[in-house]
């Protein structure tokens, strides 16, 4: 069964409507996106477009035909608007400083909250609450046609392909959602999570552990991966608690130097390093991890003539094409190298040179 419900065609489709049926609503079915992604200057441009009566986008929900789901409806598109509609209601942003209303003389209500209006400008909350949201209804329990209708609603805005990925259900889609949910390394994280960056590192992480031998974290090497299992396998279920294990090495080492965990593409090459190295000596990793950051901060500052021509490479290497088995293989070895050097003399600094012959590139 697949059928539309136009916009409008029903009753009790005002904000105050849809705000009652709040608990009905799944935000996060699994092709959508990460919430947060308006500032709060764009989340108040929308509510001062409601309240002065201008036309918004139509929203597009999914409603289970057979409603035997644990909600009524999920969002297909709308989600940022319809979360900042509830956040103004729950008083979490006011409106701007610099709101006016166009055609009715309401004082000095910028900078005021829901609540506020509510007590002192009731005919301004009347008008919010009744504006009638273009609201389409799509009823079927065909997921895949939900989750192509999402991607064409959203082509128009650049997905990245994260997103196009994540949208798909499968087995390691949700375990990935279910590990980057829980597991207290990505709360260490120095970055946001914006548009899927935890799961898709994630998915790196795991692409890594599953590799007889080191591969590149292309688009359509992760694609490949996640289709792969769709479908529980005990082969994948392996993996993924190897790579949890690895990712509470991760945690032990970056304990109090979280803050050097703001490059994403650096984190796939210390988890191999710190895998591959762990010998139950984690303060030993934590200061030489430590050192080797400070050493390639310290080289940017160089002069041209005395830029240490490794650490250079190694800087390039995490910004141009990073997912490469070359830059993959390349900035493992050098961090290896200089490893060997720290473990034998005690320390490294910007000036400490390496042969790039000895590097294991191949």
């Amino acid at each position: 069964m697949f059928e539309i419900i136009p916009a409008r065609s029903e009753s009790n489709q005002s904000i105050l409507d849809w705000y009652r049926r709040k608990e009905q609503i799944d935000f996060d079915p699994p092709y959508q996106r990460v919430s947060g992604l308006w500032d709060v200057n764009a989340r108040q441009l929308f509510i001062d477009s409601i309240i002065n009566g201008y036309d918004v986008p139509k929203f597009y929900v999914h409603k289970p035909w057979n409603l035997n789901d644990k909600y009524l409806y999920s969002i297909i598109d709308g989600k940022q608007r319809l979360q900042c509609i509830f956040d103004f209601i729950e008083n979490k942003f006011p409106l701007s400083k610099d709101f006016t209303l166009d055609d009715v003389e309401s004082g000095d209500i910028s900078g005021k909250s829901y609540d506020y209006l509510a007590v002192n400008y009731p005919k301004i909350v009347d008008r919010l609450d009744r504006y009638t949201l273009d609201v389409v209804q799509i009823i079927t329990n065909d997921e895949e046609k939900i989750r192509e209708l999402f991607l064409r609603l959203n082509e128009g805005i650049a997905l990245n392909n994260s997103e196009k990925r994540l949208a798909k259900e499968g087995y390691l889609n949700r375990e990935i959602k279910l590990i980057v949910s829980r597991h207290s390394f990505f709360s260490m994280l120095r970055f946001k999570n914006s548009r899927f960056s935890y799961e898709e590192l994630l998915t790196k992480l795991l692409l890594l552990e599953y590799s007889d031998v080191l591969s590149s974290l292309t688009k359509t090497n992760l694609d490949k991966f996640v289709e792969t299992f769709k479908i529980q396998k005990e082969e994948i279920d392996k993996v993924i608690l190897r790579t949890i294990s690895g990712l509470k090495l991760m945690s032990v080492i970056f304990q109090g130097i979280e803050d050097l965990l703001t490059q994403k593409t650096t984190i796939p090459i210390y988890y191999l390093f710190i895998r591959d190295n762990w010998d139950k000596n984690p303060e030993k990793l934590r200061k030489f991890i430590y050192s080797f950051e400070k050493i390639k901060m310290n080289n940017r500052k160089m002069s041209f003539e005395r830029l240490n021509p490794i650490l250079n490479e190694y800087d390039r290497l995490n910004q141009q094409g990073a997912n490469s088995l070359n830059a993959i293989k390349e900035r493992l070895s050098i961090l290896k190298q200089y490893y060997n050097i720290y473990k034998r003399q005690g320390f490294v600094d910007e000036l400490t040179l390496i042969d790039s012959h000895e590097l294991e590139w191949e």
